[in-house]
């Protein structure tokens, strides 16, 4: 099954996504969150508009199959606040999602599309100390796979189940 996932995120490109795909993210996320965790049209519009640099898709063919949605916050935290905002002079990019379409999923994509995003940003010259998520449990294999380490249960809540913080420093 390995050698499958990597054949199909090895057809893949990866770029940026303009504000004029926001539809197509949507698409994804309500596929692929509860509705109590799907980020809202408006907050997919803000991501890709204020914080483009740090929204990546993964293409194939020229069709979006995954995406991660990141902003940039102030202090070391991932916090609820944190999650709605988007600070240029922000230390802690925050990512928001990490969306595979359903079609696609254990193909190898997910994992694909965050060492790709992580090394972007460990290339780009900028103040950015860490990279933090909060996950379900259940899919912190795959973010300890790209270099995350598991923090514990977070503060946050947002939906029903309990999430665990994930963060990767980059110093």
């Amino acid at each position: 099954a390995a050698g499958v996932g990597v054949m199909a995120a090895s057809s893949l490109t990866f770029s940026p996504i303009p504000v004029a795909e926001a539809d197509a993210v949507y698409a994804l996320e309500t596929e692929g969150f509860p509705e109590d965790e799907a980020a809202t049209m408006e907050k997919i519009v803000m991501r890709l508009t204020r914080a483009s640099r740090y929204c990546l898709g993964a293409y194939d063919s020229g069709c979006l199959v995954g995406y991660v949605l990141a902003t940039l916050a102030r202090g070391a935290e991932l916090t609820h606040e944190s999650m709605s905002e988007h600070h240029e002079d922000g230390e802690t990019l925050c990512i928001h999602s990490v969306c595979v379409s359903q079609s696609r999923r254990r193909q190898g994509i997910a994992l694909a599309l965050l060492k790709v995003y992580i090394a972007n940003i460990r290339r780009e010259p900028q103040t950015v100390k860490r990279i933090a998520l909060i996950a379900r449990e259940q899919n912190g294999a795959l973010y300890e796979k790209a270099g995350f380490t598991k923090k514990g249960l977070s503060h946050v809540v947002h939906g029903v189940e309990p999430w665990m913080d994930y963060v990767l420093e980059l110093s």
